[in-house]
């Protein structure tokens, strides 16, 4: 009986472990790119969210902005065991969450950008849903998705981030009412080119 479990076991470790090589062949459908600092529990969480997708086909970009905590060697032990994940120390002077963002965004393949932090959880099916969704509508630069709040775990509160308003998002914006978070939107890589970077010398609202 341990012979056979332990076969269903190596199997189905070798038929993951093709699949993820086989994805890495090609060019990636979605790019993730995750600033860090010393979150190494949480960030954990959010890669484990990214490996429970529906759709496989990612590249997960961590950026590190000098974590002094445990990040850098799980983050070589999660690169070894999934090679769809990258790890980055930032190169570049300036420090803060923008700064990685963009040292990701240049070292990313994928047609779609996606960011998150390194607190974020993604439902199973969110890049399925929102990869069909701009594929369907291919006018689209960008498309924003729902945001829901929780404390310990997902589905623990009924909060969202972002309720609709019969007010235009810029106006919003203007407000200080910021009607979606940085998570929300899935954007189009040749959009996000056409834009330029973010805005490294703000502390928020980049």
């Amino acid at each position: 009986q341990n012979r056979v479990v332990d076969l269903k076991s190596f199997i189905n470790s070798f038929l993951r472990k093709k699949l993820r090589d086989s994805l890495m062949t090609a060019t990636p459908t979605v790019s993730i790119i995750i600033p860090t600092f010393n979150r190494a529990s949480l960030l954990q969480q959010t890669l484990d969210s990214l490996s429970e997708q529906t759709l496989q086909d990612w590249e997960a970009l961590i950026v590190d902005d000098g974590s002094e905590d445990s990040t850098a060697e799980i983050m070589r032990q999660r690169c070894q065991q999934d090679p769809r994940i990258k790890y980055i120390q930032r190169s570049s002077r300036t420090s803060g969450a923008p700064a990685c963002r963009n040292e990701g965004t240049r070292q990313a393949d994928g047609q779609y950008i996606l960011y998150l932090d390194a607190d974020d959880y993604l439902a199973p099916y969110a890049l399925r849903s929102r990869v069909t969704h701009l594929d369907a509508h291919s006018k689209l630069d960008f498309a924003v998705f729902h945001c829901a709040l929780f404390r310990d775990l997902p589905g623990d509160t009924d909060l969202l981030w972002n309720i609709k308003k019969d007010v235009p998002d810029l106006d919003r914006f203007l407000g200080f009412d910021m009607p979606w978070q940085t998570m929300c939107p899935l954007w189009r890589r040749e959009t996000i080119d056409k834009l330029g970077s973010w805005r490294e010398d703000l502390p928020s609202w980049q």
